[in-house]
């Protein structure tokens, strides 16, 4: 006969040499195998106009089933839930997308297991793993403001600088 998938029901009728005849039937569900294991918890920040790319870091720990596969997806969803999906590749490689992304923002990359559909993981598999999301967020340059134009002749002075969003020190580049 074919294979049953698991939680479908299932009737097999036995006979005998005797003629004597038993129905058997029922249904069983099996445990699933795919598991996708664990990514680093470290959280991954760059900037855009580096041009990085997030590099998701997985442990190596998954478990697959016969027809599973594992991929690595950028989401929006915290820990195992996967939320909107931005990408998913099989590197776990991902660049800022100024389309679908906000600068940021923190986003997931997960690896996945689940049942190989077409070369990729099928998102509607009843066994589908997701790996608790390494944090990444791509921040924008930010934007610097010295406050008002001023001159000062002394050896030392009081920059009187405008807070940036993301903190940091001013220091001297370059001067004449």
């Amino acid at each position: 006969s074919q294979s049953i998938p698991s939680g479908d029901a299932y009737a097999f009728q036995v006979a005998d040499s005797e003629g004597c005849t038993v129905l058997v039937d029922g249904s069983f569900s099996c445990p699933c195998a795919s598991d996708a294991g664990t990514m680093s918890p470290s959280p991954i920040t760059l900037c855009i106009s580096d041009g990085t790319s997030a590099q998701g870091i997985h442990n190596g720990n998954a478990n697959f089933d016969s027809d599973d596969i594992g991929q690595y997806a950028l989401h929006t969803g915290n820990g195992i839930t996967l939320g909107t999906i931005i990408a998913i590749n099989d590197s776990g490689v991902f660049a800022f997308d100024g389309v679908s992304m906000i600068a940021g923002d923190t986003y997931y990359i997960s690896y996945i297991v689940g049942n190989e559909i077409a070369g990729v993981v099928d998102l509607l598999d009843p066994c589908l793993s997701v790996a608790s999301g390494q944090p990444v967020i791509f921040f924008d340059d930010p934007v610097v403001d010295a406050g008002q134009d001023e001159t000062s002749c002394s050896q030392t002075y009081n920059l009187s600088a405008n807070a940036v969003s993301i903190g940091g020190n001013w220091s001297t580049v370059d001067q004449p």
